[in-house]
């Protein structure tokens, strides 16, 4: 039976209150070209940290989702994102949203932001155990460190998940796919990726460790 769905969930903030400028559009190209059809993947707005909180617990529900990608502006210090409402959205309220809902919920989450998010960020997000929420179930976080530009950005983004979705391995753990997205990346455009400080974080491994590993190598 043919694939009906990319495993993808993508949640974005309004980038401006007078424009309709959206990543939709580069989801759908992704989309026609593995599915043959604009509608494998799950999309929604998000205007502020309740709606964004509201969206991941549904989403954690579904099955077919494997990867978040999160679309807004990013602080300018790397402290969170920004909603439509121009209200920050912390590091904590985030690491919140990704507790463990259920296990395994989502694999990584990919941030479509500027500055966001930092090594510590990353440590916060894969390293934590909040009372009432649970333990971080997710296998890596990514997204850029500078503030980049927006066609540079968004070619990075389908390249990035040209590589996820491209002939995956059945039998490959989450961990060893995202490694070995990381791999090819930095193969191919490692150029860019350090122009636009890309970096894919997993939890370093060891007995007793609670540190980050970053994956691309400058």
């Amino acid at each position: 039976m043919a694939k009906k769905h990319l495993g993808i969930a993508v949640l974005e903030g309004k980038w401006a209150h007078n424009s309709n400028v959206s990543v939709r559009p580069l989801f759908d190209v992704i989309s026609h070209l593995h599915l043959k059809n604009i509608d494998g993947y799950h999309y929604e707005m998000f205007c502020n940290h309740a709606a964004l909180q509201n969206a991941t617990a549904r989403l954690a529900e579904h099955k077919d989702i494997d990867y978040m990608y999160i679309a807004a502006h990013g602080d300018e210090d790397g402290k969170g994102i920004y909603g439509t409402d121009g209200k920050l959205i912390s590091t904590v309220q985030l690491r919140n949203n990704f507790a463990k809902f259920t296990k395994n919920a989502f694999a990584g989450v990919y941030f479509g932001c500027c500055k966001y998010p930092s090594k510590s960020a990353a440590l916060d997000l894969l390293h934590y155990d909040v009372p009432n929420y649970g333990k971080s179930e997710l296998c890596w976080v990514a997204g850029f460190s500078k503030k980049v530009d927006w066609l540079q950005s968004s070619a990075f983004d389908m390249l990035f998940f040209r590589e996820m979705l491209a002939h995956p391995d059945p039998e490959s753990t989450q961990l060893q796919r995202i490694t070995s997205v990381a791999q090819r990346l930095q193969n191919s455009v490692p150029d860019l990726a350090k122009e636009l400080g890309f970096q894919i974080y997993t939890r370093a491994r060891g007995q007793g460790v609670q540190d980050v590993k970053p994956l691309i190598k400058y």
